[in-house]
């Protein structure tokens, strides 16, 4: 029973460990999941590098790229984009 309890509060609390990889601060913006390129492109402005990643074999029409802004030694945010719009924020909040 203890361990179902433990299991419970595990999968209860990941998608709150999960949430801050869904966003991202530029300015007064907040760039989130499924915004298009466009709207990080004028909130964010231009990358510090950007990176071209190849289709996947089940979508070889897909349009991968990863986008790093960079806040700092340490403060890396790495966006990837599909088909134009974000799908994943990685790295820590700017402090």
């Amino acid at each position: 029973m203890r361990l179902l309890a433990t299991a419970l509060t595990v999968l209860i609390s990941a998608p709150a460990l999960s949430a801050g990889a869904t966003e991202l601060r530029c300015n007064h913006d907040m760039i989130e999941v499924g915004e298009p390129a466009l709207q990080l492109l004028t909130s964010c402005g231009e990358p510090y590098q950007r990176q071209i990643l190849a289709p996947s074999a089940e979508r070889p029409d897909q349009s991968l790229e990863r986008w790093t802004y960079t806040y700092g030694p340490g403060a890396d945010r790495i966006v990837t984009l599909e088909d134009g719009r974000v799908v994943l924020v990685e790295g820590e909040e700017q402090q």
